[in-house]
């Protein structure tokens, strides 16, 4: 398993031959191109994993210490994600240095026991990389750095979406799935889009379900220059005015695109047809 801490360290994907025309006419409803059996091989074989690292040690007190609770309890279980939502935030959020009977301390040192770790209990680098595939669409809101509310829940949502790449199937079927991403199952490119948007409550007026890239393109305000393009922002390619793919800026020349399985991050350059920069939450 390979466990990056942000998109900009994970490496980039090789561009795809070939991606879904998503404003033509006669669309087909569905297109997976991998067999099931190689998808799941992938899965298996060489997960990558997109989870922000933020250690942790007892006396600790904020989001990091609830979203490292919450893969904790993901990976002991025995009804301990469930212990944790009944309590008060406020201990949620802290790693008391309370080390008797019941205390998290306690819990989180049989953790690194059972992980194979040594040293002192705290979450460093190699329990990060162990704990990684516990971390769920909240534990990853949690982690996403806060620069902007809507930006970061639509990163958090394609996050989350991105480390199950391999179990999403492309598809161009309509109404878009909408909802947690560990809910969604088939996605394309501007379907992805809209999840993320919806889940963020990005342009709360429009009925993402139905949106595609015809209609995406037209939304939000123009960003005329890519060197002016901004995190959040979201590009299309095509060719005239007509847009055949879209793809979420990450900023740093990257995209996180669905217009080929699996789920991909490219260079913004890899296609050469970019026809517009779209800019749907405003920015500073």
């Amino acid at each position: 398993m390979e466990v990056y801490d942000n998109f900009h360290v994970a490496p980039l994907d090789e561009p795809p031959t070939w991606e879904g025309d998503d404003h033509a006419a006669g669309r087909p409803r569905d297109r997976t191109h991998l067999p099931e059996a190689t998808r799941f091989l992938h899965a298996a074989t060489t997960p990558t994993l997109i989870v922000p690292y933020r250690p942790a040690e007892p006396g600790d007190v904020g989001n990091h210490v609830y979203a490292l609770k919450r893969m904790h309890a993901r990976f002991r279980g025995g009804g301990r994600l469930a212990a944790l939502m009944v309590k008060p935030p406020s201990v949620r959020r802290t790693w008391s240095r309370y080390t008797g009977p019941g205390s998290f301390y306690r819990d989180f040192k049989e953790t690194r026991r059972l992980l194979g770790l040594t040293g002192p209990v705290v979450y460093d680098d190699a329990a990060w990389r162990k704990l990684a595939r516990f971390a769920d669409d909240f534990t990853l809101s949690l982690l996403v750095p806060k620069v902007d509310a809507k930006i970061d829940s639509q990163v958090a949502w394609l996050m989350a979406l991105y480390n199950r790449r391999y179990q999403i199937s492309y598809s161009q079927a309509r109404p878009s799935e909408l909802g947690r991403a560990s809910s969604i199952d088939r996605a394309d490119c501007s379907g992805s889009i809209a999840g993320a948007c919806d889940w963020a409550n990005v342009l709360p007026q429009v009925d993402w379900r139905w949106t595609n890239t015809d209609t995406q393109i037209l939304m939000g305000t123009n960003v005329a220059m890519m060197h002016q393009a901004k995190r959040g922002d979201v590009v299309f390619y095509g060719s005239g005015g007509n847009p055949s793919h879209e793809a979420f800026y990450l900023g740093g020349s990257r995209v996180w695109s669905f217009g080929s399985y699996p789920i991909k991050l490219l260079d913004v350059a890899y296609r050469g047809d970019r026809i517009a920069i779209r800019r749907f939450v405003p920015q500073p």
